[in-house]
Parts: structure tokens; sequence; C-alpha cells
């Protein structure tokens, strides 16, 4: 039976979302999961997962592909396995997904900022609930604008569900990638007050990802080195170095003994960082993907009443990339930013719809975008994520 474009297309990857056809050529966006067995430049093997999009087109004549062109998003592959391999930090009330650090050609491995274990325990409070949350689970899709209400919905997407134990700790975490997709558990173990370990397992049980946490001489559950492996040999180990006050100024991340890379933390007055910037083990300046296709080399942030109201993303040259400015609700979350590119301005605003624990359990985010390169607005977009929260 002669093939088709879009039965080979589906063949090919893990996921396929958004396709188009004609005759014998078609266009579909994709997602590729796989295991990192190989190095890349200056990246060794590290034996853990990788998530990223792929574009391909491909042509077709007969039972036979005729030509393809493939289009990966490698700024993607370093930022999804960076979900697995660090975790996040707490930048005053903004939480920043951590991820891998890269010069532009993807030649060295750092990590964003702190994991957990640089700043503080994954509790009820890091994670911004209020009350004996017992668990919290959901979803999230997009729709478009039908006057001032949602219009046609596109495919829901689960988030993270996170359980946590009586002392408000988390003790388990389903992990859902960017695209919606389940990447496994992650258990959480913890010796008294301190986090020792944390394994992240597939659905087969597998084990993809182990963190262990080690501690020095200093009182209290901030870890002094994080060591990570994957299924296979490779892995690497985060060693955090800190003032006399206990402030977290440095992490630098090995291979095998090797510096790769570090990341450097500097601070005001006040308890969180006021610029964080990455390097690689030179001293040269690297980039870190903060998002899809998007990276800085350095971060900085501007504080009203504890929380973050400006954050601004520069390149290694020290050209300004992005300036968002937060404005927050009387709960604290975020209500409203405003993010200044080059290429345009984007408004982003939140509405809430709280439980009686004071909790939310809607968030209805609306997109509008203004393109200076094209001229013109683009139609205001809708993102609705739904929680579901159960309590002790």
């Amino acid at each position: 039976m002669p093939a088709t474009p879009e039965s080979i297309l589906r063949a090919w990857f893990d996921g396929l979302w958004n396709r188009v056809s004609q005759g014998g050529l078609a266009v579909a966006r994709c997602r590729v999961k796989g295991t990192q067995r190989g190095a890349l430049p200056d990246l060794p093997a590290t034996g853990l997962p990788v998530t990223f999009e792929r574009v391909a087109i491909c042509q077709v004549d007969g039972d036979r592909v005729t030509a393809a062109w493939n289009c990966f998003d490698f700024p993607g592959v370093v930022a999804h396995r960076g979900r697995l391999l660090v975790t996040r930090v707490r930048v005053g009330p903004i939480r920043a997904s951590g991820r891998l650090v890269v010069p532009s050609a993807l030649c060295a491995v750092l990590a964003l900022t702190a994991s957990v274990a640089g700043q503080e325990l994954p509790t009820r409070q890091s994670e911004h609930l209020v009350g004996p949350v017992r668990t919290v689970a959901g979803e999230t899709w997009d729709a478009s604008r039908d006057g001032d209400r949602p219009g046609t919905e596109q495919r829901h997407k689960p988030i993270d569900t996170v359980t946590f134990d009586a002392a408000g700790r988390v003790t388990t975490r389903d992990i859902i990638d960017d695209y919606g997709f389940a990447v496994g558990r992650e258990v959480y173990r913890y010796d008294g007050a301190r986090l020792v370990e944390s394994v992240l397992r597939d659905e087969k049980a597998a084990v993809l990802e182990r963190r262990t946490y080690a501690y020095g001489a200093r009182a209290g559950v901030e870890a002094s080195s994080m060591a990570v492996s994957g299924a296979g040999e490779g892995g690497y180990e985060a060693r955090f170095s800190r003032t006399a006050s206990g402030r977290l100024e440095r992490i630098t991340y090995l291979v095998k003994g090797v510096e790769m890379g570090h990341t450097t933390l500097t601070y005001e007055e006040g308890p969180d960082p006021v610029v964080v910037a990455f390097f690689l083990a030179t001293g040269a300046r690297a980039v870190a993907p903060v998002g899809p296709c998007l990276g800085a080399h350095r971060m900085t942030y501007r504080y009203t009443g504890g929380k973050v109201a400006e954050h601004t993303l520069f390149e290694p040259d020290g050209a300004r990339k992005r300036r968002s400015a937060f404005t927050y609700d009387a709960a604290g979350n975020v209500s409203s930013e405003r993010r200044i590119e080059p290429s345009g301005e984007t408004r982003l605003t939140h509405v809430f719809e709280y439980d009686r624990r004071g909790n939310w359990i809607t968030r209805t985010t609306t997109v509008a975008r203004t393109d200076r390169v094209r001229g013109g607005a683009s139609p205001p977009l809708i993102s609705i994520t739904r929680r579901t929260l159960t309590y002790e």
C-alpha cells in the first residue's frame, strides 16, 4: 500500500500535533523524545531524557520518501533537558524554571540558578499555597476569543500533580513536560528537615534521574552540593558556595570532576539576588535558555515590597533583550505583566478565581501583542488553567 506523507511523519515521531498536507507534500510540528547517550560538542553524555520540538517537511512519491527537511528546536533540547536536570529557584515571588546554560553554539553545560537544595525545600510555601493542602492537580488549555468570552478550545493538557505530607513537604510530583505529556513521577526522601534524595522514574519505573544532596558543617537545610545521575553512566555535580551570612553566591557545575561552568548571584540589602549571570569555566559569558527560543547571559531583578517589580534579560554583549514589569493582586499572585522586546510588546493579564482557603483554582490569562516589525496588533489569545486541590 503506498505510503502517505502523514503516515510516514506519524511513524517518525513520538508526538504529532499540527500537520498540513497537499498532494505528496506534508508539513508537521512534532514532539521528539529520547535519551542523550552520546556526547554533543563539549557536552558529555548524561544518560538523561530529552524532549524537544521539531518541524518536518516530507515529500512522498508512491511508497518512497523523495525529500525531507527538518528544523530542530535545539534551544528546546537544552531547555527540556534542564527541566529534569535542574529544579526551580525562588527569586522573590517569581519562580524561574531551571535550565541548562550554554553558549550560543551549544558548547558547555551550566545551570540557570540554584536547585531547590540551593535555596529552599520543596514545600507548600515554595509552591505558593496556603492551608493544609494535600494534593494539587489540574489542566490547562488555550482558546480563541469570542467577544468577551473564550471561544474554541484547543487540546487540554494536564499540569504537574503534587502531593504533600503532614509537615507540608512535597513527597511526590508527577511531572508533565511543556507539551502536556507525562515525564514520570519524582519521589522525595527526607532526613529530618533536610532533603537527601529525589528520584524520577518513568511509567515503567525505570530511573530517569536521581539527585543526591550532601550537607556541610553549617547547620540548616541548605545543601553544600547536589549530584545528578541518569539511567546511564553520565551525570553532573552542582556545588553551592555561600557567604558568611549564608547567601548563595555561586554554583559551580562539574562533569566527572571537571568544571563546565558556573552561575553567580549578586545581592544588595534584601534576601533575594538582584543579578544572576552565567559563565563558562574559562570565565567567558554563557547564554542560558530561559524559555522556548529565549536565552540570556544575565538577568536583573528590581523588587518592591518583597516582590519582583521588574525583570530584565541581557545578551552577552550587554544589549537588553527583554524587560518585564509586574503587578500583583491582593493575594500576591501576578495580575499583569508588560513584556517589552525590540520586536514588540506583549501584555499578559491574569484573572484568578479562589477557593475558600485562599488558593487559586482557575486562572484565565489574556495575551495581547503589538508587533513593531510587522506593525499592528495580533488578536488576543486566552489561556485557562484549572486546578483541583484537596486538603487534610
